[in-house]
Formats: C-alpha cells, structure tokens, sequence
C-alpha cells in the first residue's frame, strides 16, 4: 500500500503559501492549510477542491503560540 503525502501550508490563504497549498493537493498530497484569515482559506479550499485536491483549513496566527 503507498503511503500518502500529508503537508502542513502556513501563510496558506494567499500568495505563494497558496499556490503551493492548492499544487500539493492537487498532486496527492493530504494538505492543512493554516492562515489567520478563514475567508481567504475557504477561497484557497475551493480552488484546491476544484483540482481534484484534498485540503482541510485552519484558521490560526502560528505567530502566537497560544493559538496554534
């Protein structure tokens, strides 16, 4: 049985953080996506859902530890 890719994206909701997030997925990859704004990172679940990739979010500031 293959093992499945799983990534960790922070800065997930725009920018390179994006692409990257939404290019993961659509290659294989189980991918949480973590940025403050959960608007964006529903946008960037779309968008990765829609190339066939499998994306969960998670809206959090990795800056502050209390939240993460």
């Amino acid at each position: 049985m293959e093992e499945r890719r799983v990534a960790i994206v922070t800065g997930a909701s725009t920018g390179m953080g994006r692409a990257i997030a939404v290019t993961l997925g659509r290659e294989g990859a189980r991918v949480a996506a973590v940025a403050r704004s959960a608007d964006k990172l529903a946008e960037t679940a779309a968008e990765a859902q829609a190339a066939g990739g499998d994306l969960v979010t998670y809206a959090a500031d990795v800056a502050d530890a209390a939240r993460v």
